[in-house]
């Protein structure tokens, strides 16, 4: 089956929230250069509420309207003025047919994020000081 709309998944979402305790967001708008874009955002702290997390699933209007789909996952924390983080690309394409497995492309994301260890971050940036 293909993705259309989000619409299509978010009773997948709900579900998959619900069994991991966890909330998720919708979030359209014109993004960074002007781009369109339509996304879900998923987003926790560890137990320890030091490493952010997010599973975020977006698409955005390429080309003569065609859509690019993304599933991107981020673990983040910050240390004082610096914020170190590791992120993945699960999926990106314009020819979705990842709601069979939308399920499964959650856990492992999940997953992903779950595995991941401070030591395992990387320095991403600097913080603002103001």
């Amino acid at each position: 089956m293909m993705l259309g709309s989000f619409a299509s998944i978010d009773h997948i979402l709900e579900d998959f929230c619900k069994s991991k305790n966890l909330q998720y967001g919708k979030s359209m708008g014109d993004w960074l250069v002007g781009e369109e874009f339509d996304g879900r955002i998923i987003r926790w702290k560890n137990n320890e509420n030091t490493i952010d997390y997010v599973i975020q699933i977006y698409s955005e209007i390429e080309r003569e309207n065609v859509k690019n789909w993304i599933f991107w996952v981020c673990a983040s924390q910050d240390r004082g003025h610096k914020r170190f983080s590791k992120s993945m690309t699960l999926y990106s394409g314009t020819k979705v047919y990842i709601i069979g497995n939308f399920a499964s492309l959650l856990n492992e994301g999940y997953a992903s994020l779950l595995a991941i260890k401070e030591n395992d971050l990387e320095f991403a940036t600097y913080l603002s000081t103001n």
